[in-house]
């Protein structure tokens, strides 16, 4: 049985090597990447960034995985040069064996002198115009890397959906689109070779790039409809034990007459085995209940998380991003829908929602079918029929108390 170590409450971000859990998970991804690249699509705060990061950090038989963050990247050219750098970096400490013939060819045109890899940027004048062709070259030399262990490169490209999405708000539509072509293109060929294998995830949805894309600047490409999504939802029951074991050894007691072990269980189910939400617990009884462990205090801590605007903002956040992201009238439709099934205590119908809403049956499918693309509710068929309820009952809760 693995050891308990120490951890901190943090909203943030913790070393690797101590990012607990997600066995499982984690052996499925190295498995589906055997065969193709994923999309990883979840709620905002169950983990994704830390469990790539994971990913990234451990041992794999046939893959080498390099961890990318995109967002703040303001156009093409840098983030060709955001992906050359941290290349160039893995290559220097004699991880990667990479040519760069492609991309010495292109600056060989512009440049005809002799190439040091090592000063090549794309972000310099005069390369506005050459990032597909930069982009193209750089993947395919990346392909074309030597490789005597005969393993697939793995680049986990972390908010990618962001950055894309940032591009559009600041007038750069047609880049993103262009970029999303050319990134397909060059995907599929690269899956071919089984060499290059991508992982996209981020804070955001891809679906809500694509349709921003579509309804706005008629884009009609289908830049990610070949890759599977991927979803990590909540830890298994034993590794959220043992990521609370290893938060409570931060200096947190138990009350008298009290078991650890009901306790923790008690809070894991309060916050869904999610990581950041048992996180924010513990932070709680720390801040307010002096590090001391209680049924009382569980309980107390959970109606703050609920209640207390300093301590929910991260749920506050998954009605905000319907407001950004979407429509005012998408937005109206979506908050109705989930106005109604919080109120429910088990799921509810489809034709009782459209019922209620007076809604168009086909409007209402159009948005029903992207709360579930967001990850906020699930769907089942009973008797023909399909019906609704949250994913996590926590987000039910604060939305039925704060926003219904």
């Amino acid at each position: 049985m693995k050891k308990h170590y120490k951890l901190s409450p943090t909203k943030g971000t913790i070393p690797p090597r101590k990012i607990p859990g997600r066995e499982k998970e984690l052996k499925r991804l190295e498995k589906t990447l055997e065969a193709q690249s994923v999309l990883i699509e979840e709620i905002r705060r169950t983990g994704k960034t830390l469990f790539v990061k994971k990913y990234a950090y451990i041992p794999h038989k046939n893959q080498k995985v390099l961890y990318f963050t995109l967002q703040s990247i303001k156009d093409v050219n840098e983030l060709i040069d955001t992906l050359m750098n941290d290349l160039r970096k893995e290559q220097s400490l004699g991880k990667l064996k990479i040519a760069w013939n492609s991309i010495k060819t292109i600056y060989n045109k512009v440049k005809p002198d002799s190439v040091d890899i090592s000063l090549v940027s794309f972000k310099l004048p005069g390369w506005e115009k050459k990032w597909k062709e930069a982009l193209t070259a750089c993947l395919k030399d990346i392909a074309e890397r030597e490789n005597e262990n005969d393993e697939t490169l793995v680049l986990i490209l972390d908010e990618l959906p962001i950055m894309i999405w940032d591009w559009i708000q600041n007038g750069k539509a047609e880049d993103a689109k262009e970029f999303l072509d050319v990134l397909r293109k060059n995907r599929q060929l690269l899956e071919d070779t089984g060499k290059v294998r991508l992982v996209i995830c981020g804070s955001i949805g891809m679906q809500v790039v694509l349709k921003k894309l579509k309804e706005d600047f008629s884009y009609t490409g289908e830049a990610f409809n070949d890759m599977p999504s991927f979803s990590i939802g909540a830890m298994k029951p034993e590794e959220a034990t043992f990521l609370s074991n290893c938060l409570f050894l931060d200096d947190f007691e138990v009350a008298e007459n009290e078991d650890l072990s009901v306790l923790l269980e008690k809070l894991n189910n309060y916050a869904e085995r999610l990581p950041f939400y048992i996180n924010i617990l513990f932070s709680i009884i720390r801040h307010e209940f002096e590090e001391v462990l209680s049924e009382e205090n569980i309980d107390k801590a959970y109606q703050m998380l609920l209640n207390e605007p300093r301590y929910n903002k991260e749920l506050k956040q998954l009605e905000e991003r319907i407001t950004i992201y979407y429509s005012r009238e998408e937005a109206l439709i979506m908050k109705s829908i989930l106005d109604i099934i919080s109120k429910r205590e088990n799921s509810i119908s489809e034709n009782e929602i459209i019922t209620k809403l007076d809604l168009d049956k086909r409007l209402f499918k159009e948005n029903i079918y992207i709360l579930q693309l967001e990850n906020y509710l699930t769907k089942e068929i009973k008797d023909d029929l399909n019906y609704f309820s949250f994913k996590y009952k926590l987000v039910k809760k604060w939305w039925k108390i704060n926003m219904a």
